[in-house]
């Protein structure tokens, strides 16, 4: 269970909001349109692309046990294999997806994904990271697994996530844009996870 805390400090931004620092070039969603703006949140759509896992056998252990070593991940472990929706998706399948929006935070604005609560109550589970950096600019990414017993149709354009909005009490020092170790930036097509440049997966950290 995803639990977020709120502080009294915290500032989250109702639709009027994200109009205004719109407005102010902080927040950025392409392509927009007004419909998808609820009263703390922005709908996000499915990309038409997406990538499925394509493990090798040769890594393969007993019983169909597949080794992940997260420092050597190369197309001996995995291929990423691009396809388009609609699509079938296997039950037990895990893909990578992207959204269809672009979106830019900036100066003092930072996001806040959430599944929307009809996929939440269905046997599909939505895997991503919770926030998005001040200075991100890119679409964002997710896993999508099919925990269904059967297969499952998905279709383009879906309304898979939402993002919420906060107003940080300052701006930020360094913004993700400008950290030497920031990954995904300008992201504009699927790509295979960065685990190599996590210092968590070196040898010397």
């Amino acid at each position: 269970m995803l639990v977020i805390l709120i502080k009294e400090d915290w500032m989250f931004l109702s639709d009027k909001d994200v109009l205004l620092e719109m407005e102010k070039g902080n927040i950025t969603i392409e392509p927009y349109d007004r419909k998808w703006l609820g009263p703390n949140s922005y709908d996000l759509h499915l990309a038409n692309k997406f990538k499925r896992y394509k493990w090798n056998r040769k890594f393969h252990g007993e019983n169909g046990v597949v080794i992940f070593d997260p420092i050597d991940i190369t197309k001996e472990t995995f291929e990423m294999v691009e396809d388009t929706f609609p699509s079938i998706i296997k039950s037990g399948e895990m893909i990578n997806i992207v959204t269809e929006e672009t979106i830019g935070v900036r100066n003092d604005i930072l996001g806040i994904m959430s599944a929307r609560s009809n996929l939440a109550r269905s046997p599909i589970t939505l895997y991503f990271s919770l926030l998005t950096d001040t200075g991100f600019v890119g679409h964002l990414s997710a896993k999508l697994v099919n925990n269904c017993p059967y297969e499952i149709v998905l279709q383009p354009n879906l309304r898979i996530c939402q993002l919420m909005f906060a107003k940080t009490i300052n701006p930020v020092d360094i913004s993700y844009d400008k950290r030497s170790i920031s990954k995904n930036l300008d992201q504009i097509e699927l790509i295979v996870p960065q685990y190599k440049i996590d210092k968590e997966f070196l040898n010397n950290n």
